[in-house]
Order: structure tokens, then sequence, then C-alpha cells
């Protein structure tokens, strides 16, 4: 599978391009709407120079199912995922 940095997968399979704040400042906010909420890192074992920013609470709040991103991470995933080079989060 080809990933692309900057990208939201969404819990129906589509893919959205994520727009990176260019303020530091503005990331977590960014990060944190992206997913819906409070943001977990979760490293993707088949490319590790990506992270993957899941909503931590996603499992508690029985968010919809994310199946493309549950197999790129090998975990369960629910609702919205985003990708971003392990570069663009530190």
């Amino acid at each position: 599978m080809t990933l692309l940095k900057n990208t939201i997968i969404f819990p129906k399979g589509d893919v959205r391009k994520f727009h990176m704040p260019d303020v530091d400042e503005d990331k977590l906010e960014a990060f944190q709407t992206a997913v819906q909420g409070w943001i977990e890192t979760v490293g993707i074992p088949t490319h590790p120079d990506y992270i993957a920013l899941v909503n931590e609470e996603g499992l508690i709040r029985d968010l919809d199912h994310n199946m493309s991103a549950s197999i790129l991470l090998d975990r369960p995933i629910k609702g919205n995922c985003l990708i971003l080079a392990q570069e663009d989060f530190v």
C-alpha cells in the first residue's frame, strides 16, 4: 500500500488531503479537529517514516469502524485516521 503524507482516512474508506498548518502552535488543534477529539499516536508497522493519529477515545465513544486504517495499523481503529510523515509531527 502506498501512503501519502498529510491525508485523512475516513471510516467509509474515502481519503482526503489534510492541510498542515504553517504555524506550529496551530498543529495540535488541527490534528484534534481532523480526528474529532483527543489524539493518540500510532506507529505504522509497514511504514516507519510515517505516523498515524487517531481519536484516543474512538473505541470508547464507539465511533464508526475504519476498516482501511485498521488494516494499515494492524489494530481496530474507530473514527478518522490522519497520516503524517514523522518529521511533520515532531
